[in-house]
């Protein structure tokens, strides 16, 4: 997911095929579980967030993000 996440820039219908086998793979295997709902899209959206050395202990910088494929969480 994170190579495919790379492309996140410049989508292709590649891109959303390798996407859709991930998740069959996921969904169709033992022990794993996920949750995929139907939102009427396969938008890639993803967003990010960062405070530049926001610790007042360390003045280290805190980021995060996460990834949504059809408005469904991936990351």
């Amino acid at each position: 997911m994170s190579t495919v996440s790379q492309s996140m820039h410049d989508p292709r219908k590649f891109h959303m095929d390798v996407v859709e086998r991930i998740l069959r793979y996921l969904k169709f295997t033992p022990k794993k579980e996920i949750s995929f709902t139907n939102h009427g899209n396969l938008k890639v959206e993803g967003y990010t967030d960062v405070d530049w050395a926001g610790s007042k202990d360390d003045r280290r910088s805190i980021s995060g993000y996460f990834t949504l494929v059809g408005g469904n969480l991936v990351t």
